[in-house]
């Protein structure tokens, strides 16, 4: 019976220093190299003439991008997969033609088509 109350007594000491040692952590070091790999993509793409195609996929967590178009006939492609997302979509010209798919927490989306 004293062996069952000595073992037991030693596992709660155990588990009462493992608690006290998880909850004293630091844990900082960990968050900043998860941030240091952390993706951050950018992309600008600007085009001039005619027949423009641009096509801007980001899959990550802190994404933004830019299409810019000048002429005319112009194709643009946005898909954005991941959180934050952003982007900028400028055409100018007549015949332009835009798909945008964004999926992720941050969606925010500009665009700005200007033919004559």
């Amino acid at each position: 019976m004293a062996d069952s109350e000595q073992q037991r007594a030693k596992l709660q000491q155990l588990n009462r220093n493992f608690v006290r040692s998880v909850e004293e952590a630091d844990y900082s070091m960990i968050k900043e190299e998860k941030d240091k790999n952390k993706r951050k993509n950018h992309a600008h793409v600007d085009q001039k003439g005619h027949d423009n195609a641009a096509a801007l996929s980001q899959k990550g967590n802190d994404n933004y991008g830019v299409i810019v178009q000048r002429g005319h006939d112009h194709t643009a492609t946005v898909a954005q997969n991941g959180d934050n997302n952003a982007f900028g979509l400028f055409q100018f010209g007549r015949k332009t033609n835009l798909d945008v798919l964004q999926a992720g927490r941050g969606q925010v989306g500009l665009v700005l088509q200007g033919g004559w």
